[in-house]
Protein backbone atom coordinates (compact mmCIF):
# COMPACT_ATOMS: atom_id res chain seq x y z
CA UNK A 1 0.00 0.00 0.00
CA UNK A 2 1.70 3.01 -1.11
CA UNK A 3 0.85 5.93 1.73
CA UNK A 4 0.97 9.47 1.43
CA UNK A 5 0.91 12.05 4.14
CA UNK A 6 -0.68 15.54 5.15
CA UNK A 7 -0.88 18.00 8.17
CA UNK A 8 -3.24 19.81 9.75
CA UNK A 9 -4.00 21.95 12.90
CA UNK A 10 -7.48 21.00 12.24
CA UNK A 11 -9.05 17.22 13.79
CA UNK A 12 -11.35 15.37 12.77
CA UNK A 13 -11.00 15.52 8.64
CA UNK A 14 -12.63 12.57 6.80
CA UNK A 15 -12.11 14.09 2.98
CA UNK A 16 -9.03 16.24 2.52
CA UNK A 17 -10.21 18.79 -0.22
CA UNK A 18 -8.60 21.27 -1.94
CA UNK A 19 -7.84 24.86 -1.20
CA UNK A 20 -6.02 27.78 -2.15
CA UNK A 21 -2.67 26.85 -2.90
CA UNK A 22 0.91 28.90 -2.87
CA UNK A 23 1.02 27.57 -7.10
CA UNK A 24 -2.48 29.79 -7.38
CA UNK A 25 -5.10 26.96 -7.83
CA UNK A 26 -6.86 24.59 -5.76
CA UNK A 27 -4.77 21.47 -4.51
CA UNK A 28 -3.94 19.11 -1.75
CA UNK A 29 -0.88 18.50 -0.86
CA UNK A 30 0.90 15.00 0.47
CA UNK A 31 4.59 13.82 1.16
CA UNK A 32 5.88 10.02 0.31
CA UNK A 33 7.52 10.51 3.66
CA UNK A 34 5.89 11.38 6.79
CA UNK A 35 8.43 13.54 8.13
CA UNK A 36 8.61 15.87 5.18
CA UNK A 37 4.85 16.83 6.64
CA UNK A 38 5.91 17.91 10.30
CA UNK A 39 6.40 21.28 9.26
CA UNK A 40 2.94 21.65 8.13
CA UNK A 41 1.84 21.65 11.79
CA UNK A 42 2.09 24.88 12.61
CA UNK A 43 2.74 27.82 10.77
CA UNK A 44 4.72 31.04 12.33
CA UNK A 45 2.75 33.84 10.85
CA UNK A 46 -0.31 32.58 11.92
CA UNK A 47 0.71 31.61 15.12
CA UNK A 48 1.98 35.38 15.53
CA UNK A 49 -1.28 36.92 14.64
CA UNK A 50 -3.32 34.68 16.66
CA UNK A 51 -1.02 35.39 20.18
CA UNK A 52 -0.45 38.98 19.55
CA UNK A 53 -4.28 39.78 17.90
CA UNK A 54 -2.86 41.02 14.53
CA UNK A 55 -5.39 40.87 12.00
CA UNK A 56 -5.05 39.59 9.10
CA UNK A 57 -7.69 39.32 6.54
CA UNK A 58 -6.88 36.88 3.21
CA UNK A 59 -5.52 33.19 2.66
CA UNK A 60 -3.19 31.68 5.17
CA UNK A 61 -0.08 31.12 2.93
CA UNK A 62 1.79 27.46 3.84
CA UNK A 63 5.40 28.02 4.60
CA UNK A 64 7.33 25.52 6.13
CA UNK A 65 11.25 26.07 7.06
CA UNK A 66 12.67 23.29 5.42
CA UNK A 67 15.28 22.64 2.36
CA UNK A 68 16.84 19.36 1.07
CA UNK A 69 20.69 18.40 1.14
CA UNK A 70 22.20 17.28 -1.82
CA UNK A 71 20.65 14.04 -1.32
CA UNK A 72 17.21 15.13 -1.01
CA UNK A 73 17.30 14.42 2.48
CA UNK A 74 14.93 16.64 4.80
CA UNK A 75 16.47 19.33 6.57
CA UNK A 76 15.29 22.28 8.89
CA UNK A 77 16.29 25.78 8.57
CA UNK A 78 15.98 28.00 11.36
CA UNK A 79 15.38 32.00 10.52
CA UNK A 80 16.12 32.96 13.11
CA UNK A 81 17.38 31.71 17.10
CA UNK A 82 14.84 29.54 18.61
CA UNK A 83 12.80 29.89 15.44
CA UNK A 84 11.51 26.14 15.61
CA UNK A 85 10.62 26.42 19.21
CA UNK A 86 8.56 29.62 19.04
CA UNK A 87 6.51 28.45 16.29
CA UNK A 88 6.10 24.20 16.93
CA UNK A 89 6.11 23.80 21.00
CA UNK A 90 2.91 23.07 22.92
CA UNK A 91 0.99 23.45 19.33
CA UNK A 92 -1.02 20.12 18.54
CA UNK A 93 -1.94 19.12 15.28
CA UNK A 94 -3.47 15.74 12.88
CA UNK A 95 -0.97 13.92 10.62
CA UNK A 96 -3.34 12.71 8.29
CA UNK A 97 -2.97 9.73 6.15
CA UNK A 98 -4.13 8.40 3.08
CA UNK A 99 -3.67 5.93 -0.20
CA UNK A 100 -1.79 6.77 -3.36
CA UNK A 101 -4.50 6.73 -6.09
CA UNK A 102 -5.23 7.75 -9.98
CA UNK A 103 -6.08 10.96 -8.78
CA UNK A 104 -3.00 12.19 -6.99
CA UNK A 105 -0.08 13.59 -9.05
CA UNK A 106 3.55 13.67 -8.04
CA UNK A 107 5.18 17.22 -7.72
CA UNK A 108 8.46 17.28 -9.93
CA UNK A 109 10.04 20.51 -7.83
CA UNK A 110 9.84 19.04 -4.96
CA UNK A 111 11.27 15.28 -3.93
CA UNK A 112 8.75 12.82 -2.22
CA UNK A 113 5.70 15.93 -2.99
CA UNK A 114 2.50 15.11 -4.49
CA UNK A 115 -0.82 17.04 -5.26
CA UNK A 116 -4.59 16.30 -6.23
CA UNK A 117 -7.11 18.66 -7.87
CA UNK A 118 -9.63 16.33 -6.49
CA UNK A 119 -11.12 15.26 -2.92
CA UNK A 120 -8.81 12.56 -1.05
CA UNK A 121 -10.33 9.97 1.21
CA UNK A 122 -8.12 9.77 5.00
CA UNK A 123 -7.80 6.04 6.11
CA UNK A 124 -5.94 7.61 9.18
CA UNK A 125 -5.60 10.64 11.66
CA UNK A 126 -2.43 10.34 13.97
CA UNK A 127 -3.04 13.33 17.03
CA UNK A 128 0.78 14.93 17.12
CA UNK A 129 0.16 16.55 20.90
CA UNK A 130 3.35 18.70 20.43
CA UNK A 131 5.10 19.54 16.63
CA UNK A 132 8.17 21.11 18.47
CA UNK A 133 8.33 17.59 20.37
CA UNK A 134 7.62 15.22 16.76
CA UNK A 135 10.40 17.59 15.06
CA UNK A 136 13.03 16.69 17.30
CA UNK A 137 12.32 12.73 17.32
CA UNK A 138 12.36 13.80 13.31
CA UNK A 139 15.93 15.02 13.88
CA UNK A 140 17.14 11.66 16.30
CA UNK A 141 15.67 9.08 13.30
Amino acid sequence: MNLLYNASPIAEINMLEPRISNHGDSRVYFSAKRENTVVYLSNAIEKFCKQTGFRHEGVWKKWGPYGFTSENKFRFEEYYPNALQETYKGVSAYIYTVQLNEKIQPLTDIPNAFYSFEPIQVVNCEFIKDAYAEIMKTYEE
